[in-house]
């Protein structure tokens, strides 16, 4: 997975926010903390794809058709996640 990339900056330097704080006062810790859940959203991101090729999707997909009445031709495995359409069923 492409992720944005934090440019280089000392931890006394300004931050790249525009704040005006030094940037271990400010962002550093944030950035520090989305680089430990990279891994995390690569490896669920990885299981939402596998559930979308298999078997599962495609009745769970006609399940929602046909309970709720939705349209959902030339619908992004992305949009399908989004819009709370996905049964979890065990």
């Amino acid at each position: 997975m492409d992720y944005v990339k934090i440019p280089s900056v000392g931890r006394n330097e300004p931050c790249i926010c525009g704040s005006g704080k030094k940037y271990k006062k400010c962002c550093l810790q944030l950035h520090n903390q989305r680089k430990r859940w990279e891994q995390v959203e690569d490896k669920l991101r990885g299981s939402f794809k596998e559930f979308y090729n298999s078997d599962r999707f495609s009745l769970e997909l006609e399940y929602a058709k046909k309970q709720f009445g939705i349209s959902i031709e030339g619908l992004s495995v992305e949009n399908y996640f989004m819009t709370g359409i996905c049964m979890i069923i065990p």
